[in-house]
């Protein structure tokens, strides 16, 4: 008996090996493709539905493979790090968008207080749950299904609103729920590129995108050929329409935003939920994607005036691949200007990451001149 039972230990311990060097050798493709497996066949247990005996022993038997996960798959582990509740599997969105105070350490941030010594992170879209690793940045509608659930706190009601503008399949939102839930392979994230396919995919314009920019730019051109129909004389009555979503937008957007001494989040949330609204209203998406380069550009201009009162200066330099949109940055630079403020933007030199060796060149030879003599 007892030599059967050392077998069995072997062969259950054999298998633990196996899976776990299957796992340690998985590319980060295979390994999302078998977190969302994992996700599927242990959904979020939904607690009023099922008894409490039968709730603790599948949130048990669930927490034991995330451990599991965890214990051997080192160089994915910052994925699972998040807390998790023991008193309630249907963890509360909220929890996951940090306080003010523990922000920071998320924020790639998009406004920065700078000069050749140093920078200080000031603000940043309002920060979005990323999920999905890498195919989050080429499929927009994990992140607008992201959102949705974010802003509806409830599964019910975000999968009303998906399929209703046909982000995904059910089983494909649920999916996406529980990795939110549960915190798999998913991060605090503040992209703008995230944010405008996201947007994108909204809208049906692109729900994913074949290569790096593709959704983001599908909506800068529908924004921009409902911008010329706009300037010609054949749609005034939709001109008066989008001028009235426009200022509803700005009282609830571009007011709003989010200051204190130190920082500044632009409230793309309500955004994005006010986007989302008109669409399911039948509301033209050429009209939506123009409305939405109009309004991201009001809020950089109004935080980049909370940040002029907040320490003084007045130059703006436009960087990043955001400012790759010619709209988005014509827009910013025309409101900037009528502002009072100087505006730098690139002519030479790319304004994305083919840019960033240019910095490091000027950081340099400042160091070089300056700090290196004071050593």
């Amino acid at each position: 008996m007892e030599l059967k039972m050392e077998l069995s230990q072997k062969q259950i311990l054999s298998q633990h090996m196996v899976q776990s060097m299957e796992i340690l050798q998985m590319s980060a493709q295979e390994l999302e493709g078998y977190i969302e497996k994992l996700a599927l066949e242990n959904p979020v247990i939904e607690l009023a539905e099922t008894s409490p005996v039968k709730a603790d022993t599948h949130q048990e038997d669930l927490q034991r493979k995330l451990d599991w996960l965890e214990s051997t798959d080192l160089q994915n582990r910052v994925y699972y790090q998040q807390e998790r509740s023991d008193e309630n599997m249907e963890a509360n969105w909220h929890d996951s968008r940090q306080s003010e105070e523990n922000l920071e350490e998320y924020l790639h941030a998009q406004i920065l207080l700078a000069d050749y010594q140093n920078f200080i992170r000031f603000g940043s879209i309002t920060p979005f749950l990323q999920i999905g690793g890498d195919a989050s940045a080429k499929e927009g509608w994990r992140i607008a299904v992201s959102m949705i659930y974010g802003y509806t706190k409830n599964r019910e009601k975000a999968w009303e609103i998906i399929e209703k503008l046909g982000l995904c399949s059910e089983q494909e939102s649920k999916v996406q729920f529980t990795m939110a839930d549960r915190k798999i392979n998913a991060v605090m994230s503040t992209s703008a590129g995230r944010l405008f396919d996201a947007v994108s995919a909204i809208l049906g314009i692109r729900r994913q995108s074949s290569f790096e920019g593709e959704a983001s730019t599908a909506l800068q051109f529908a924004a921009e050929t409902f911008e010329r129909r706009l300037q010609s004389d054949c749609i005034h009555e939709q001109a008066a329409e989008a001028d009235f979503e426009c200022m509803l937008y700005r009282k609830q957007t571009t007011e709003n935003l989010s200051v204190s001494d130190v920082s500044c989040i632009l409230n793309t949330e309500a955004l994005v939920q006010q986007i989302v609204t008109a669409k399911l209203q039948g509301t033209d998406s050429g009209a939506l994607a123009y409305l939405f380069h109009r309004t991201l550009a009001e809020q950089i201009v109004a935080a980049c005036k909370a940040a002029r009162e907040h320490s003084g200066r007045a130059k703006v330099a436009l960087s990043g691949g955001v400012f790759q949109n010619r709209l988005l940055l014509r827009l910013t630079e025309e409101g900037l200007e009528q502002e009072g403020f100087e505006v730098l933007r690139h002519h030479m030199i790319p304004p994305n990451d083919g840019g960033i060796a240019i910095g490091q060149a000027a950081y340099g030879l400042y160091y070089l001149q300056n700090v290196k003599k004071e050593i």
